[in-house]
């Protein structure tokens, strides 16, 4: 097995070292949720979910988008 231990690489396993993560991308891959919806569905604050999901983003594993309201 081949593992890209560069410091490129790191977010990525950072971000998926949280089993909260874990379920954040379950979720996500189902369909799109916002940080309201995430936050219910993991049982969080929506302010934690968001540091979850700015680390899933950094590592680019999911990207967000801005809806309008």
């Amino acid at each position: 097995m081949n593992l890209d231990i560069s410091d490129k690489s790191l977010p990525v396993y950072e971000a998926l070292a949280s089993s909260v993560r874990h379920k954040i991308i379950q979720l996500l891959a189902n369909r799109p949720m916002n940080i309201r919806e995430l936050a219910e569905a993991v049982g969080l604050t929506s302010a934690i979910v968001s540091m979850h999901v700015k680390k899933l983003e950094k590592a680019a594993i999911i990207s967000t988008s801005m809806q309008p309201g």
